[in-house]
């Protein structure tokens, strides 16, 4: 399980970044953020790219641009 390499967060939007060959980012609001934050029951610190993932898909979330 991969830790992101950096999460940033904005007040409209979270941009959580995975290192890598290739490295993935992905963009999420603010609420979607919660959700999956309360899914796992930790900050997205400390989530992994694939806890994220399954996550995205469960949740139905949708990444923003």
């Amino acid at each position: 399980m991969t830790m992101p390499n950096r999460v940033i967060r904005r007040p409209d939007s979270t941009l959580i970044v995975f290192g890598g060959a290739p490295a993935q980012a992905y963009k999420l609001s603010q609420p979607d953020v919660g959700r999956v934050e309360q899914q796992y029951g930790r900050p997205l610190d400390f989530v992994g790219q694939d806890e994220l993932e399954s996550a995205l898909d469960g949740l139905r979330i949708t990444q923003l641009p």
